[in-house]
């Protein structure tokens, strides 16, 4: 009988270097063509909505044409109250109340509303008598009219234990 040689050890493959090189170059080739496909239905799909939007005016496109015209808008009335506020006349308006200043009374605020030509004064005094007299002198003066006492209080603190609120319109 003829004896027979059985190895069960793993015989070593070899495989060639140009097997390699190509699965390298297969995969990168399937990465490559699957990136570009990517890209061309990314390009196709915003092709595709501008042509729709070509086709079809959006109403997103009006709408941020109203929105804009809402903007314009707003700061054109803030600019215009800007420029009422600036166009007030501030020196006669000042003159005037330099020319009825007592020690006696103390101005805290001048608050112009220029769209009611109105001017509020917040001011403190020394007595309700003083108070009543410098909303009177008030009354006399010829920039100003339809002078009214909004509101008065009286505190304890301070040299000027009353504080005032008047409001007028100017004539100018």
């Amino acid at each position: 009988m003829k004896r027979i040689y059985i190895n069960h050890a793993a015989t070593s493959h070899y495989a060639h270097p140009l097997s390699y090189f190509l699965l390298f170059a297969g995969a990168f080739s399937v990465i490559a063509l699957l990136i570009t496909l990517e890209h061309i239905s990314q390009r196709n799909t915003a092709l595709e909505k501008d042509a729709l939007q070509l086709k079809q005016p959006s109403i997103s496109a009006q709408q941020s044409t109203k929105d804009q015209n809402s903007g314009k808008r707003d700061e054109i009335a803030a600019v215009k109250t800007v420029m009422a506020e600036l166009a007030l006349p501030w020196q006669v308006l000042f003159k005037t109340l330099e020319s009825i200043s007592t020690p006696e009374v103390k101005l805290i605020s001048v608050e112009p509303n220029a769209r009611q030509r109105k001017l509020r004064i917040t001011a403190e005094a020394t007595d309700t008598h003083v108070m009543l007299e410098y909303i009177s002198s008030l009354e006399k003066q010829a920039a100003l009219k339809d002078v009214f006492l909004l509101t008065h209080e009286h505190t304890k603190e301070g040299p000027m234990p009353i504080r005032f609120l008047v409001e007028a319109v100017w004539r100018i």
